[in-house]
C-alpha cells in the first residue's frame, strides 16, 4: 500500500476514551481491549490532521472521513503482551473507505491497533 502511518495512542484519544468511561490502564482485560473501530477511526483522523499541520507548506493529504468501517480482525479479548524484541501483537483491524481532503486519493484504508512489549497501544493506518 502506498502510504502508512503509525503512532502510540495519543493523549487526545486516551482522553476521549476516558471521557467515555474508559481508563486505559484500568481496563478489564488486555491493554487495548476496550477499543472499537470508531476509536481507531478517530485516532487516525487526529493523527492525519496533526501530521498535515506539522508539514504545513508541503503537499500532504489529510484524512477527513472513513466510510463503511468494518472490523476484520478482533483479538481484543485474547491479545497477549509480546516478549521484548518481538513484533507487536495485533489487537484490532478495521477496514473502510477513506475520504481525503484531496478527493482523488479516496479509496480503501486499513486501521490497526497493536500492542508492544512495553504494553503501549499503537494505532496505524495504511491505504492505497
Amino acid at each position: 500500500m502506498p502510504f502508512a502511518r503509525d503512532a502510540v495512542l495519543t493523549a487526545t484519544a486516551a482522553a476521549a476514551l476516558s471521557s467515555c468511561g474508559f481508563a486505559l490502564d484500568a481496563l478489564a482485560g488486555p491493554p487495548g481491549s476496550g477499543l472499537t473501530c470508531e476509536d481507531l477511526e478517530q485516532e487516525a483522523l487526529a493523527m492525519s490532521a496533526e501530521e498535515k499541520e506539522s508539514t504545513e507548506g508541503s503537499w500532504k493529504a489529510e484524512l477527513r472521513e472513513v466510510e463503511d468501517l468494518e472490523m476484520t480482525t478482533d483479538h481484543r479479548d485474547e491479545v497477549e503482551v509480546p516478549d521484548e524484541g518481538d513484533d507487536r501483537a495485533v489487537i484490532l483491524v478495521c477496514e473502510g473507505k477513506a475520504k481525503w481532503d484531496l478527493g482523488f486519493l479516496d479509496g480503501p484504508i486499513e486501521i490497526t491497533a497493536t500492542l508492544d512489549s512495553d504494553e503501549e497501544v499503537w494505532i496505524g493506518y495504511q491505504g492505497e
